[in-house]
């Protein structure tokens, strides 16, 4: 965990294809690639730094599929913000988590539908 700077949690497996495509360096190669994030996994919500580039998971952001299981079934619902700055030297500052438990949001299992959308926050 340390050497890769890993933050987040994993809670299931990670899968990769049958063979070594060449992606991860033809990306490295590029020099201007700064990360490379997958969306919506379930229960994983880590983020690396992998030799010089990014590599994570953003969470998934619905509520109808499965989760941790129990009372906690949806604790990690949220998204992933990208943190971008036209004044910095690569726009891209960093990326951060933000779980829908955190907004506010009722994370029970009941049905809830909404009249509006919500504010921004």
């Amino acid at each position: 965990m340390a050497k890769h700077s890993i933050e987040g949690v994993k809670n299931e497996g990670i899968y990769v294809g049958a063979s070594n495509s060449g992606m991860f360096t033809a990306l490295q190669e590029r020099g201007d690639v700064r990360g490379v994030y997958l969306g919506h996994d379930h229960i994983n919500t880590f983020k690396d730094d992998y030799y010089g580039m990014e590599l994570g998971y953003a969470p998934g952001t619905g509520f109808g599929t499965y989760g941790l299981g129990g009372t906690e079934n949806h604790e990690l619902r949220g998204a992933r913000v990208f943190e971008l700055d036209e004044n910095k030297d690569g726009v891209y500052t960093g990326t951060r988590t933000v779980f829908a438990k955190d907004l506010g949001i009722d994370m029970s299992a009941k049905a809830q539908p909404l009249d509006e959308p919500l504010p921004m926050p």
